[in-house]
This record gives structure tokens, C-alpha cells and sequence, in this order.
């Protein structure tokens, strides 16, 4: 990710890794590490959000937290690390699993029903 970084996008890098480790002076080889992996995660988040179209995984990981609980300031904040989308999209996504669902289990049901399932012959006879 470092190297993607010093090629798409030189000096993003070593700005991040600056205002993560501050004017601390010399790391450890761990907290070094720990550094960088957090600069990959802040990346990834920012590399995902160029594209503004929501991921299936948005949607569900947004409802998931919206039924547990989650209150709206935190869907917000959701949508914001990347892991959630916008609080009317998880509503509308919810709008639409119901309406769905009536139609969605009736094909399921007839799926189940029209499948032949050919059993071997017993002869109990024998």
C-alpha cells in the first residue's frame, strides 16, 4: 500500500504517517507497525468512498446495526468510516426487503415444491 501510495499519490504517505506519529520522535518496530496498518485501513476507507454508489455490504451491514440499535448520529457516523450507508438509504433498503418479501417467499415455496426428488427403490420383499 505504501508503494501504491508513493506512486498514485506521492507524499499522502509519509503526511499521514506525520500526523499519526506527531513530533514523538523514534518508534518502536511495533508501534511503527501498528502506525502503517492504520494508514492502510485510513486508505482503504478513502479509496472505497471514491465511488459513490453503496455496496450491498453497506446496506446490510447499516441494517444490521439500525435493528440492533444503533441511533441515527451513529448510522451517520456509519456511512462516514465506510462501514454503514446513509440513515435513509438503510430505511428505504428495509422498505424494500419488506415489500419484497411476500413476492420472494412465494418463489422460494415454488422452487421447493417443483423440485422431483427421485428416491432408489426398496423392496421390502425380498
Amino acid at each position: 500500500m505504501e508503494e501504491f501510495a508513493a506512486k498514485h499519490s506521492p507524499g499522502l504517505w509519509e503526511t499521514l504517517l506525520k500526523a499519526l506519529t506527531g513530533d514523538r520522535g523514534a518508534l518502536t518496530s511495533e508501534r511503527a507497525d501498528l502506525q502503517k496498518r492504520r494508514i492502510v485501513a485510513l486508505l482503504h476507507i478513502l479509496a472505497y468512498f471514491r465511488s459513490q454508489k453503496t455496496s450491498h455490504f453497506q446496506k446490510t451491514s447499516g441494517l444490521h446495526a439500525s435493528v440492533s440499535g444503533l441511533s441515527l448520529v451513529g448510522l451517520s457516523a456509519g456511512q462516514v468510516l465506510g462501514f454503514s450507508a446513509n440513515p435513509r438509504t438503510i430505511e428505504k433498503f428495509r422498505k424494500e426487503l419488506a415489500d419484497n418479501h411476500p413476492t420472494f417467499a412465494a418463489e422460494q415455496i415454488s422452487k421447493g415444491t417443483n423440485v422431483i426428488i427421485i428416491l432408489p427403490q426398496i423392496n421390502i420383499l425380498a
